[in-house]
């Protein structure tokens, strides 16, 4: 298996925004786009375990082990879910 170079990891990555992008439905936009965790997925986990903690989420679903831009809206969602 050959590894991916970073010019194909861009065009994937961009495949998955565009996706995100055009999806009419707010629950399936990618939060993270390295590891292709949805707000869905985190709202699933969220009703699962009764929190978002950065760390656990982190562990089991990958969220903000790539490039990290994903983080702030992770902090985002969880104030979101902790205000309702």
């Amino acid at each position: 298996m050959s590894e991916i170079d970073s010019k194909e990891l861009e065009y994937l990555r961009s495949l998955i925004k565009e996706k995100s992008n055009k999806s009419n439905n707010n629950q399936k936009q990618l939060i993270c786009e390295c590891c292709v965790v949805s707000k869905q997925d985190l709202y699933d986990y969220y009703k699962r375990n009764g929190n978002l903690n950065l760390a656990q989420v982190k562990s089991q679903m990958g969220l903000g082990s790539g490039c990290g831009s994903c983080i702030p809206r992770f902090y985002k969602i969880k104030k979101e879910l902790t205000d309702l």
